[in-house]
């Protein structure tokens, strides 16, 4: 994995500009960002209880014939 940091204020302003002006997002998804950059991050609480939840969802379902689109099983590797 590779240990980039994370965009700067200015880079990430530059990349939205170029990505409005080739697509403007809707008004609801603009305040839905804005919303989420202004909330703290989570806690590692917060992260630990999703991860958990997901991980449960997932293996309630995995081998489950609704859980891929062709209705195999998954094969192990």
């Amino acid at each position: 994995m590779m240990n980039e940091m994370p965009p700067s204020d200015d880079q990430a302003k530059r990349v939205f500009s170029i990505i409005e002006r080739v697509s403007p997002a809707p008004p609801w998804l603009m305040d839905r960002m804005k919303g989420l950059r202004q909330m703290p991050p989570p806690t590692l609480q917060e992260v630990e209880t999703s991860f958990r939840a997901a991980e449960e969802m997932r293996s309630n379902y995995d081998g489950s014939p609704s859980c891929s689109g062709n209705g195999h099983e998954k094969s192990s590797a």
